[in-house]
């Protein structure tokens, strides 16, 4: 059975969704973090995955971004079999039509850049969210007021002081990181697209239009732009409903005080 390529991304995001749920439901720690940042962080790990398979078989992404100039034609109205769903060869249609009409630094064989962007994204922020959302899976479900947003409550289990620290701690460098590498990505590409030496380039073959407009597949990079300032905001306003105490150390600490 073969599917357009636009219809293939739309059923592989459903599966992203689908499965994010599933995984949502089944904890009641994530269960409680509110949905917009939770599908996000959860978008932020596929994302990685499909970043390793961009960097694992670039050779592959770069020909076929080479054949769509060449043939004048796109991914989206293409049409692959029901394997293209695999994320390893998911990732191949994407990058390869971003390649080839969003960012051609990503086809270049003589540069690194994109590895490095999409390797830097991979580590730091696909891989703390990863870690986030795991010591957030790990709290004591039965202190169920950690997870209510406006009520204070005081953590004293030390298990749960170690977890919900660690999850504010990963959470945030994974989408600090995120906003960062997405300002120095497109502040560099807007450069490149006035570099005369550079293959993304301003020119009537391959022209920028105003604001991007002829090159719309670079407007999904708004996403890595707001998202990640969503969900610090989210993180930072429930920061301050957490008390952490190790009572056992506050215990230990308390100096004696002569009769």
């Amino acid at each position: 059975m073969e599917f357009s390529g636009i219809s293939l991304a739309f059923i592989e995001v459903f599966f992203v969704f689908l499965l994010s749920y599933l995984v949502k439901i089944s904890n009641f720690n994530l269960h409680k973090i509110h949905s917009i940042p939770y599908y996000w962080l959860t978008f932020t790990i596929m994302t990685a995955l499909w970043e390793f398979f961009f960097i694992t078989n670039y050779k592959e992404t770069t020909q076929l971004s080479l054949n769509l100039i060449n043939n004048k034609t796109h991914i989206w109205i293409s049409h692959y079999d029901s394997s293209y769903l695999l994320p390893s060869k998911f990732s191949i249609l994407f990058y390869s039509e971003y390649a080839a009409y969003g960012d051609r630094m990503y086809m270049t064989k003589n540069d690194d850049w994109s590895r490095v962007i999409e390797g830097t994204h991979l580590l730091i922020c696909g891989l703390f969210a990863l870690l986030g959302l795991y010591f957030k899976s790990k709290v004591n479900n039965n202190n169920n007021n950690y997870n209510i947003p406006n009520d204070k409550d005081d953590i004293k289990d030390e298990k749960d002081i170690y977890y919900i620290s660690r999850y504010f701690l990963t959470i945030g460098i994974s989408m600090s990181a995120q906003f960062m590498n997405s300002v120095l990505y497109m502040v560099n590409y807007f450069h490149e697209t006035r570099d005369s030496n550079n293959p993304n380039y301003n020119t009537t073959h391959f022209p920028t239009g105003k604001l991007l407009y002829q090159r719309p597949f670079m407007y999904v990079n708004i996403l890595w732009f707001t998202m990640p300032v969503i969900v610090l905001n989210y993180l930072l306003s429930n920061a301050n409903t957490y008390t952490l105490i190790d009572s056992q150390k506050i215990e230990n600490n308390v100096p004696n005080v002569p009769e």
